[in-house]
């Protein structure tokens, strides 16, 4: 299903590579890769979520970061202007703590809520809540950086 982009400001198709095709491609680093399809401006970008580099200050103090993103440019492709201006940071946490810090409606997944910053400029351009009913492939996030951390050498 498309969602509307905040910052491209267009409707984005995101595509999963399949996780066996990971080791091929990518450093041990790196969690999952996207192809997000821009369908207005028929343009495409490539997005790498990977173990978080830095933890930025603003992150609540019982909150996790377990991944970031980047964008960059598909070879051969033209991208829309911009992509690689910003990143999201992906967290988890105590859900009214955040929703307090970053002024969020007090939403929550019956299974799970995970949250995800928009950064551009260094300035958090909004924050998202991801809201999950029951487990899915979507809804591990903690358990996916946990094995990573883990098949890199390093403690959660």
């Amino acid at each position: 299903m498309p969602s509307r982009h905040a910052i491209l400001n267009e409707e984005v198709i995101t595509a999963l590579l399949p996780g066996i095709a990971l080791k091929n491609f990518f450093s041990p680093d790196v969690m999952c890769f996207a192809r997000k399809f821009c369908i207005e401006s028929k343009t495409s970008y490539a997005r790498i979520y990977r173990l978080p580099r830095d933890i930025p200050r603003w992150v609540p103090n019982k909150a996790t970061v377990i991944a970031e993103s980047i964008n960059d440019e598909e070879w051969g492709r033209p991208a829309p202007q911009g992509i690689m201006a910003f990143k999201d940071i992906y967290f988890v946490g105590p859900p009214r703590e955040i929703e307090d810090q970053f002024g969020l409606p007090p939403r929550r997944g019956k299974y799970k809520t995970c949250y995800g910053a928009t950064i551009k400029g260094g300035t958090i351009q909004r924050v998202k809540q991801y809201l999950y009913d029951e487990p899915d492939s979507f809804s591990e996030w903690e358990r996916l950086y946990e094995k990573k951390m883990r098949d890199i050498g390093r403690s959660a």
